[in-house]
């Protein structure tokens, strides 16, 4: 269901997976010129790429009745603030509704345990009401709001926090 994010193919498929999600869902909550840039910026294959060097990491989401993935995951540990970033969860349109995004976070919850954290927190676009009202259906609380600098785009995102312990 999850598998590890390591090669050249497999950070390729998440880009791909990206671009299919990011365009079809952001592009009428942000606009194609920054739905572009902010793929450009974090998830292109180089960013990903980046991000994995960095530390982050990134699965495939594949149900066990499909022969391709349908969406992914990234996480990173915060070690410093006993916490753990969901920088991303993204799932094909066609996939959603199915438990996948609810088995992902679960997922990332027993990693959060595993590594002794006690927290996960994520951002979420302003915009994006039907990922807010699913965030907050996993158990997740808004926490505030963050403020980030994207290149020339500016971007207020909700800021959401989930306890684990």
């Amino acid at each position: 269901m999850f598998e590890l994010v390591e090669t050249p193919r497999q950070i390729d498929t998440v880009a791909r997976l990206a671009r299919k999600i990011w365009l079809r869902h952001f592009t009428p909550l942000m606009g194609r010129e920054t739905v572009e840039h902010i793929l450009e910026r974090l998830q292109s294959a180089y960013a990903v790429r980046e991000q994995i060097r960095q530390g982050y990491h990134y699965y495939l989401i594949q149900p066990e009745d499909h022969d391709s993935p349908v969406g992914y995951v990234a996480y990173c540990e915060e070690k410093e603030s006993s916490r753990v970033l969901l920088s991303k969860l993204y799932i094909l349109k066609a996939h959603r509704g199915r438990g996948l995004a609810r088995q992902a976070l679960a997922f990332v919850e027993e990693r959060t345990r595993e590594a002794g954290l006690g927290d996960i927190v994520l951002t979420v676009y302003p915009g994006n009401n039907d990922a807010i009202a699913a965030y907050e259906r996993m158990g997740f609380e808004h926490t505030g709001t963050i403020h980030r600098q994207i290149g020339e785009f500016e971007i207020d995102d909700v800021f959401m926090t989930k306890s684990v312990k």
